[in-house]
């Protein structure tokens, strides 16, 4: 910052102009905050000593969080459908099917649901023995009794078992599951997640537990250049 100051007063200099009156005051107040604030740094770069090049810095950040913040959403209004076809919780596919096709930070964001969905159910979080505070009487005062929760874990353990990496073709996305002995309370909470995401990001039209080959699924397809993606677990 003690360059940009002498740098300014070079400047005014060769203008002849040695009484720094004219240098703008709110430039000097960015530039003083700027010593302690790595993000306005990052904001400003190279235009700390040119106010008229940090006033552009400033509108063209406010332009783009603008933008961010009126974007409409990029759901769907349509609820998404949800069906069964022969799910067999041990050996089964889980398919989406997209109103359009999803881009790369759609099939990361899906398969950060699905790592995450993973993860709880591996670690027991979906059984359904053990859910205290849901059965609680409304406006009850919340407890937890350490007691109830063992009872829980004696009567059998829930644990997801194993679960595929998320495949993508076109429109359409898959991913194998064997839920092991897990409860159906992991299902409720997938579908009101993959509502939600249909609602506010990612527009899909139905999810289905079970069934092969929907929309037309081809084992084949396994290259990028075809169209092949995944997201793996």
């Amino acid at each position: 910052m003690q360059f940009l100051a002498e740098e300014r007063k070079r400047r005014e200099m060769e203008e002849g102009n040695e009484n720094d009156g004219n240098y703008p005051e709110w430039a000097t107040n960015v530039e003083d905050s700027a010593r302690d604030d790595e993000e306005l740094q990052e904001i400003m770069g190279d235009a700390l000593e040119d106010p008229e090049a940090m006033k552009r810095r400033v509108e063209n950040r406010v332009q783009r969080k603008s933008r961010d913040i009126l974007e409409s959403k990029k759901g769907s209004v349509n609820p998404m459908a949800v069906s069964f076809r022969d799910f067999d919780a041990l050996d089964s596919h889980i398919w989406l099917e997209f109103y359009t096709r999803p881009t790369d930070k759609d099939v990361e964001l899906i398969g950060s649901i699905f790592r995450s969905w993973f993860v709880l159910g591996r670690l027991g979080g979906f059984n359904a023995m053990n859910m205290q505070l849901t059965s609680s009487a409304p406006n009850a005062p919340l407890s937890y009794s350490q007691e109830k929760a063992k009872e829980a874990q004696e009567i059998g353990d829930t644990f997801f078992h194993n679960i595929g990496d998320v495949e993508f073709q076109d429109n359409w996305a898959r991913l194998w599951v064997d839920l092991g002995t897990s409860d159906p309370v992991s299902l409720d909470m997938l579908i009101n997640t993959l509502a939600n995401l249909s609602s506010d990001h990612v527009g899909i039209k139905q999810l289905v537990f079970g069934g092969k080959n929907l929309g037309d699924w081809d084992e084949d397809l396994i290259t990028e250049e075809a169209g092949y993606r995944s997201y793996k677990i």
